[in-house]
């Protein structure tokens, strides 16, 4: 289902970049692989942050808990008095953006040798970070943690009983 929706999406913004380029008559080119490049960069980044959101935040569960935490933790943390948890969140939070940022400043000062297209990164970075943030929210909402799930016990005196497990969510299916 996924690699459909990939090849949908990509399918999908190349058909909108060429209505937007015969409509306006620019090149589409640069926006295909500005916008494509972005998806690219932020689901890699997206997938290294739930990473560590599992890790970090992993003494809260769901949601609400994660958002408490951190609202509470972020005035300690110029105080030095934040929790380890939360400094650790904090530290490989900044040291995946920082990776992000020397990736694509990095190819840029390679591939542009007469200079450095400032505009270009700026925007391709705010592209990889709203982008970032949509799939970490949609992934952090559509979220059930194992540990909240819990299996109705099968009683075997009622004999066809149907047992479920858990919550089900269907963002997913309804976004798709």
């Amino acid at each position: 289902f996924m690699y459909i929706a990939i090849f949908g999406s990509f399918l999908t913004i190349y058909w909108l970049v060429r209505l937007l380029q015969h409509v306006f008559k620019m090149p589409g080119r640069t926006l295909f692989y500005f916008i494509t490049l972005a998806m690219s960069l932020a689901g890699v980044a997206a997938l290294i942050m739930y990473a560590i959101i599992a890790i970090t935040l992993y003494s809260h569960p769901t949601l609400e808990a994660r958002i408490e935490f951190i609202r509470a933790q972020l005035p300690l943390l110029l105080s030095g008095s934040a929790n380890q948890d939360f400094t650790m969140f904090v530290a490989w939070s900044l040291l995946l953006a920082a990776g992000v940022v020397a990736l694509v400043v990095g190819t840029a000062l390679a591939a542009y040798k007469r200079g450095v297209p400032v505009r270009d990164i700026v925007i391709l970075l705010l592209l990889v970070l709203a982008f970032c943030l949509i799939l970490i929210v949609v992934e952090e909402l559509t979220f059930i943690s194992a540990r909240l799930r819990t299996a109705d016990p099968a009683v075997p005196e009622a004999g066809d009983s149907i047992v479920t497990s858990g919550q089900v969510n269907n963002t997913p299916i309804i976004a798709a």
